[in-house]
């Protein structure tokens, strides 16, 4: 568990390096993700030890929304402000879901990304109940939908002479 612990923390330190090297808009954490996607990739052999860690981590991950949680309440007159936009955040992951259903998609991969692409936090929390896997996808298309967002909206604002 230990090994596996230094890798994770290893490409997290990698890809803010990366970020801080190359001053690029996008956070140190995902350009770890994405090099640690690739070293999966290439690698033949999986790595059951750094599978195991992460599914221990995946399993306790609700408890760093606690923090987050109290730091929420404290913004209590935001959040009654900002309700439409979290209601549409739940819908969206209620309507995924209804939609996948209807359409009979029950690939873990299919399901949870697209959870992560159209409901983003709600819909990995959603697919991470669902399994493991899913919740992975499901980080992985909130990670893809941000970076997207990230790199091509302002050079589309800027192509429209913004």
């Amino acid at each position: 568990m230990t090994t596996s612990f230094i890798t994770l923390l290893l490409f997290q330190v990698l890809g803010e390096a990366a970020a801080f090297a190359l001053s690029v808009p996008i956070p140190g954490p995902v350009i770890g993700m994405i090099l640690l996607l690739i070293w999966l990739i290439t690698k033949q052999d999986q790595d059951s030890a750094l599978i195991r860690s992460s599914t221990r981590f995946l399993r306790h991950l609700s408890l760093l929304f606690i923090p987050a949680a109290v730091g929420i309440m404290t913004q209590f007159d935001r959040l009654a402000a900002e309700w439409p936009a979290i209601l549409a955040a739940v819908a969206g992951a209620l309507m995924t879901q209804a939609v996948l259903g209807r359409l009979r998609l029950s690939d873990p991969c299919t399901h949870g990304f697209t959870l992560g692409v159209v409901a983003h936090g709600i819909g990995a929390a959603r697919a991470m109940q669902i399994s493991p896997r899913d919740g992975a996808f499901a980080g992985l298309g909130m990670g893809l939908a941000g970076l997207l967002t990230a790199v091509c909206l302002p050079l589309a604002f800027r192509l429209a002479g913004y």
